[in-house]
């Protein structure tokens, strides 16, 4: 099970990469400086659609490759992602 959360976090980013590039025409010069650390707050941001400062399993749902990696990731189990457990899709720690 641990494996596919490793090989889950590309997935996850190409994902959120991809369906908002087609969403917002911003997403274009962020997808251009992908390999920047703050294209990820970006990312997530772009996701907390409420801007309350985590993504819901509802915003969530807006990202197939995000909703199949989030019950992992949410790892204090309050059906919400903080940008900490963002982070750790991201960089595909524990």
């Amino acid at each position: 099970m641990k494996t596919r959360f490793f090989v889950a976090p590309a997935l996850v980013l190409f994902a959120v990469l991809f369906t908002q590039a087609a969403n917002a025409e911003s997403m274009a010069t962020e997808t251009a400086d992908a390999e920047d650390t703050g294209n990820t707050a970006a990312m997530f941001k772009s996701l907390d659609t409420d801007n309350n400062g985590y993504i819901s399993a509802e915003e969530a749902n807006a990202n197939p490759a995000l909703v199949d990696a989030f019950g992992e990731a949410d790892t204090n189990g309050d059906g919400q992602l903080s940008m900490e457990e963002f982070l750790k899709i991201d960089s595909g720690a524990e």
